[in-house]
């Protein structure tokens, strides 16, 4: 079972975001980060009440343009959006 289907099936919490921590705690969760699929990673904000419906209908959509990258790790699916990540943990 890959960190998607653990986060959707046995739920995930938003734990924090870049603005709120310390450079040496972002770096300690993103080690080992890796891209991540873009339509898995907004269900898991959307599961974890990072972003809102109306905002996930929207970054669906083709012509909806956002340059950053996500992320996982083996503990979080990391969404961006504003240059700001959103680490959202996964639950055991």
């Amino acid at each position: 079972m890959n960190i998607y289907q653990r986060a959707t099936t046995k739920g995930c919490q938003y734990e924090t975001n870049c603005t709120a921590i310390s450079i040496w705690e972002w770096e300690r969760l993103m080690k080992g980060h890796r891209p991540a699929n873009r339509l898995k990673v907004l269900k898991v904000a959307l599961l974890s009440n990072v972003i809102d419906l109306e905002q996930y209908k929207n970054e669906r959509k083709k012509p909806y343009f956002n340059p950053y990258n996500h992320f996982i790790t083996k503990t979080h699916v990391i969404y961006v959006n504003s240059a700001i990540e959103h680490f959202i943990k996964r639950n055991q």
